[in-house]
């Protein structure tokens, strides 16, 4: 697996070659960041990508559905074997996440994150 490499702002990076991907478990990773950071019905190509986060984080409640959805979109991710743990600080009044997730890929290594939301 090969996936253009995204900076600390979320944008490609370009003009360094070869250096300019991620392969194996580092793009595995980076795709796990992006696919649970992604809005849904954000990309036209296809509405049902992403996790509605406007919707989830303005309920009362929903912090089992965050975690489901979250759950799901990692599992949905190519390369990701299986969701080692899972836990999300929710903060409903400033509408912050920050979920902490350990996966294990498909070329088994084992990957911990933080990845936070913010709306």
């Amino acid at each position: 697996m090969r996936v253009r490499r995204i900076d600390s702002s979320g944008d490609w990076v370009f003009g360094h070659g070869l250096a300019d991907y991620k392969t194996g478990h580092n793009a595995v990773a980076q795709n796990i960041v992006t696919r649970v950071k992604s809005f849904a019905r954000d990309w036209f190509l296809d509405m049902k990508a992403g996790i509605d986060w406007i919707g989830l984080m303005g309920q009362k409640g929903s912090q089992d559905k965050i975690v489901r959805e979250v759950a799901r979109v990692t599992l949905e991710t190519s390369g990701v074997a299986r969701i080692d743990a899972i836990s999300n600080d929710y903060d409903p009044v400033k509408r912050t996440l920050s979920t902490s997730l350990t996966t294990t890929d498909i070329y088994g290594e084992t990957f911990a994150q933080e990845i936070g939301v913010d709306l």
